[in-house]
């Protein structure tokens, strides 16, 4: 789910006893349930790792997050309200896609089917000279055009390490392209080919593309292991 409802008044009833630093951790981890629609791994190292977690007051707050609002299981820590919501969530799009099905056995009922895919390319390709200005029609307002590609971001997508966090490639474009990054592309790929041979990145914690994007990382410092040894660059 890229996508969840946040009701205020539950959340605010069941965290009024959290700090500052627990209301981020614990969002950070309702983020990760809902997006991976799986249980939080129980490894604390890796969570440390993952979350960014430091200091020990923060190590503590993770440890108090978990306990109070997360079960631990042989599969990792569990949320019951979060598995409510991913379950509704699947039934709904279940239910529509059904709703749809039905909606075309109605329609098609009795109909060959060869004749609906011919009308139906033939008005596609109406739709297609309206809108290329081949035809005396008024164009149609309604049809967006494809974002135009980028070799550039092609590049910087081939050189992401591949990993469940390699995801929303057509969103990545769209923002790389509103953001002008092909002006500034040699800095962002020397940047990420210096974060793979990074510690962080070689242990499988890289970020996602659009969070490196959207917090411009590039503009970081990179930490680069060489050995016993480390560098910044």
């Amino acid at each position: 789910m890229n996508y969840y409802f946040h009701n205020i008044g539950d959340y605010r009833r069941d965290t009024t006893h959290l700090s500052l630093l627990e209301h981020g951790l614990y969002r950070q981890l309702l983020d990760t349930y809902y997006l991976d629609e799986q249980p939080i791994c129980a490894n604390h190292t890796k969570l440390i790792r993952s979350y960014n977690v430091r200091t020990e007051d923060e190590q503590q707050a993770l440890t108090n997050v978990l306990n109070d609002f997360f079960l631990l299981t042989e599969n990792g820590y569990i949320h019951t309200r979060c598995d409510s919501e991913i379950l509704k969530f699947h039934q709904k799009s279940d239910k529509a896609r059904s709703s749809v099905a039905v909606r075309w056995a109605n329609k098609t009922k009795g109909t060959d089917t060869n004749v609906i895919r011919k009308q139906y390319k033939r008005n596609t390709k109406a739709l297609l000279e309206t809108y290329e200005g081949n035809t005396n029609q008024e164009p149609i307002t309604n049809i967006k055009p494809p974002i135009p590609p980028s070799s550039k971001f092609d590049e910087f997508w081939n050189l992401w390490p591949q990993s469940k966090r390699k995801v929303g490639k057509v969103a990545c474009l769209k923002k790389w392209k509103a953001s002008g990054l092909d002006a500034i592309a040699p800095k962002i790929l020397s940047s990420v080919q210096a974060l793979k041979t990074s510690e962080q990145w070689v242990t499988g914690f890289e970020p996602a593309p659009m969070t490196y994007i959207n917090q411009q990382r590039w503009e970081d410092e990179t930490v680069v292991s060489f050995g016993q040894g480390r560098r910044i660059l």
